[in-house]
């Protein structure tokens, strides 16, 4: 991990890991108009679900559900929602 160009976390693993101990949470913060960003060149893999507890997930490109299923969809109330299809 670099800070400013200069090397501050180094591992000969190949992987570099944060961890806390049993049930506690991991958490980063931003302030002010601050974004976190996690930035990769070759994709992000996220294991278990992403919640957003307030706010919109907002995606830049397309989604590839790799032939998965969106459940729970909830009835429109706009014309602008998604809609809920019966088949």
């Amino acid at each position: 991990m670099k800070e400013d160009g200069k090397k501050i976390i180094e591992d000969d693993s190949g992987s570099i890991n944060i961890t806390t101990d049993a049930n506690e949470d991991l958490k980063f913060t931003t302030s002010g108009t601050g974004t976190l960003k996690l930035i990769s060149g070759n994709g992000i893999s996220i294991t278990g679900e992403i919640n957003a507890t307030s706010g919109d997930i907002q995606i830049g490109d397309h989604i590839d559900m790799n032939s998965s299923l969106i459940k729970e969809l909830a009835t429109p109330v706009s014309t602008t929602d998604a809609a809920n299809k019966a088949y």
